[in-house]
């Protein structure tokens, strides 16, 4: 089965955590672009859990490790665009 955010999280290194969180971010552009809106090209297989699951991982950064390429606003903006 498929490990749950929280288990990623505290299983994986920042790097690791840095590489899922862009490709969750690349996942929504294409989901609003070339995807034409289908929930199988979601990591998280539906937007609610790919949002919620962004969010909980963009949290698991201390203050000065968040990435500058993806901020909550930035998000947030998703969620709104997705939904």
């Amino acid at each position: 089965s498929m490990e749950t955010m929280q288990e990623i999280i505290a299983t994986h290194d920042k790097k690791y955590r840095y590489m899922l969180l862009d490709r969750m971010r690349t996942d929504c552009a294409y989901y609003l672009g070339n995807g034409n809106r289908q929930v199988k090209h979601l990591w998280a297989g539906n937007v609610e859990e790919q949002i919620e699951d962004m969010k909980m991982l963009w949290d698991s950064f201390k203050p000065d490790e968040k990435p500058e390429w993806l901020t909550m606003e930035d998000i947030e903006s998703l969620e709104k665009r997705m939904k």
